[in-house]
């Protein structure tokens, strides 16, 4: 995917906010996806004026000026191929070299682990290659990304596999809604815990949408040395066995039989309603679950320096 004007918003806030860029690893030589006044938009509504737009864009159309104009000494990039001149060539299916681990104050994936296919090597080396106190920083596929890699990943995997257990604090998660016309390009949501809310935290919407996030590294611990399990479930087999569930009545299976024969009959009608709600507007997100965010200078109240805030904070 590489670096769009949203996620060089995220970039430039991780910089303001406590992220330190000093050594930074590229999964993947990131492209930078940005037109002019993107760039300077971006700047000017995340009050950067000590950040010059032209060596942002030095290293065009890779994004390694973007890492070195926000405090970078060195940039690299790790690649399975050198096809984008990357200056590690590995695959992250394979275990990376113990020469690697810890060496990174940052590791940025752009859109690479989803195009992995061994996802545990993958996110572990990721991990790995963060020193402690570094951060993990990206932006993966979420909703409505079929075909577009092996994977889309949910929320839910980031705080299972970023968390203390591995050695990391999870700083965020966001999704973004890639939504076109009459939406706000920059406005992300905040996505809560599905463990501290007790239960799914769930989104069905109608645009492809992205997750960022981000995780400082506390602790040097073999990652992900044991599978996690989904919240709701931990929570379920630590429960006592329940009985059998209720069946339906004859009466409401009678209704739910009545209903469906009446969309069939009306199945036209009930194709072209869904299909102009689905086009007119993206999907709400549930406030007891998400908090909006826009990705300018107000968000930067989101981390104070330990990046710890909680939502709302």
């Amino acid at each position: 995917m590489g670096v769009d004007a949203c996620a060089l918003r995220f970039l430039v806030l991780a910089s303001q906010t406590g992220v330190s860029f000093e050594r930074s690893l590229m999964l993947g030589r990131q492209n930078l996806h940005c037109a002019p006044w993107e760039t300077d938009l971006a700047l000017r509504d995340l009050e950067s004026a000590g950040l010059d737009a032209q060596r942002l864009t030095a290293d065009a159309p890779y994004a390694d000026g973007l890492f070195r104009a926000l405090g970078a000494s060195e940039v690299e990039s790790m690649d399975a191929s050198a096809y984008e001149g990357a200056s590690i060539v590995h695959s992250l299916n394979e275990p990376i070299p113990e020469t690697l681990a810890g060496s990174y104050s940052l590791v940025f994936d752009g859109g690479t682990l989803e195009h992995v296919f061994d996802v545990r090597t993958a996110w572990s080396n990721a991990m790995r290659l963060v020193a402690v106190g570094g951060h993990f920083v990206g932006v993966t596929t979420a909703n409505n990304h079929l075909g577009h890699g092996f994977y889309q990943f949910s929320p839910e995997f980031l705080f299972r596999t970023l968390s203390p257990a591995n050695g990391f604090l999870l700083e965020g998660v966001f999704l973004h809604e890639q939504a076109t016309k009459g939406f706000d390009r920059y406005d992300v949501y905040e996505v809560l815990d599905p463990a501290t809310l007790g239960r799914r935290v769930t989104l069905i919407n109608s645009h492809a949408t992205l997750m960022y996030f981000r995780a400082r590294k506390m602790s040097s611990v073999p990652p992900l040395a044991e599978p996690a399990i989904q919240s709701d479930y931990a929570v379920k087999w630590e429960s006592p066995p329940v009985g059998p569930a209720k069946t339906r009545s004859a009466l409401r299976e009678q209704i739910r039989r009545l209903r469906f024969g009446l969309k069939r009959q009306f199945r036209l009608a009930d194709r072209l309603r869904h299909g102009l709600v689905a086009s007119s507007s993206p999907a709400g997100f549930d406030p007891t679950a998400y908090q909006r965010w826009t990705l300018d200078a107000s968000m930067a109240k989101r981390w104070p320096q330990n990046g710890e805030a909680p939502p709302g904070g």
